[in-house]
């Protein structure tokens, strides 16, 4: 009975704050699945199977390059090439959140030197996961990090979901302050669909706000998510953030919020995710996106 009702109540949580769920004899089929992923995901870490790409960001004024968001892949010795969607719920679950971080982090920043040295300076972009913004060792991490590796503190941005914000408002409040006087940034992911879009602007010391992908799906022919765009733009701007348009995979978006007055475009139109090298490649040989590419 004990069993059962913890393989509800797992569904329950997954579900979402204030779910119920009543157990059914799937359930603890899935459980059984994660406990396997879990036991592969610390063997992954072990063998050194997970990687991280990187996709390119583009300033829509110059064109030029101006920085890159850390992907992280896993290399699945059965299953190929796994996207973080596919694993890092179970990670976050079961209490691996901060080796991955931990190697996201380490990652990001080897492959920031690297680049310094062959002459290429790039903001870097790190998500950061629900439990992070409570983890009050998180700055000091940060910071021995920038040292190590010499990075600038404002060539790092630290990107979060609204979600991830208001989880608990206290602690999240004396993280996100300590990575401030660091002079990291903060980025705000997936925004304009979120209900404390307004509130987290103005609570957090939010620098940069990226635009939720569905906001461009329709691009020009909807007027509602046009008006979003165009509101959100001009909001961000009213307190001094970047804004950062996600999903640009059409002329017709890049268009479009080169028009609104966005700052800069991340989408298939200007770069896939790519391993550290491929993002040599392109910006030695392509650093800025050609008039007939947007």
């Amino acid at each position: 009975l004990t069993r059962r009702a913890g393989a509800a109540l797992s569904v329950a949580k997954e579900a979402g704050d204030g779910e119920v769920r009543i157990y059914e004899p799937g359930h603890e089929a899935r459980e059984a699945s994660r406990a396997a992923l879990l036991a592969e995901l610390r063997e992954g870490l072990e063998n050194e199977e997970l990687l991280v790409y990187f996709q390119p960001q583009v300033d829509l004024v110059t064109r030029q390059v101006r920085g890159v968001e850390t992907l992280l892949r896993w290399q699945h010795p059965e299953r190929g090439l796994l996207t973080a969607g596919e694993f890092i719920h179970e990670a976050e679950r079961s209490g691996l959140a901060r080796e991955f971080r931990r190697f996201v982090l380490e990652s990001s920043a080897r492959c920031w030197r690297d680049w310094k040295e062959l002459g290429l300076t790039l903001e870097i972009s790190v998500n950061l996961g629900p439990v992070d913004l409570l983890d009050t060792s998180l700055p000091n991490e940060v910071a021995a990090l920038l040292e190590t590796y010499g990075i600038p503190p404002w060539n790092l941005i630290l990107e979060v979901t609204e979600r991830t914000l208001v989880v608990d408002e206290r602690r999240t409040h004396e993280v996100t302050g300590a990575l401030r006087e660091l002079g990291v940034r903060l980025a705000v992911d997936d925004f304009g669909i979120g209900y404390s879009s307004l509130a987290s602007l103005q609570r957090f010391p939010v620098q940069i706000v990226k635009l939720d992908r569905s906001l461009l799906a329709n691009g020009p022919a909807e007027p509602a998510a046009n008006a979003i765009l165009r509101g959100s733009i001009e909001l961000a701007h009213a307190i001094g953030a970047t804004v950062v348009a996600e999903g640009v995979e059409t002329l017709e978006q890049w268009e479009l919020v080169h028009m609104l007055g966005c700052d800069i475009a991340q989408g298939y139109l200007v770069g896939r995710p790519a391993p550290p090298e491929d993002v040599v490649l392109l910006l030695q040989t392509a650093p800025a996106v050609t008039r007939e590419a947007a």
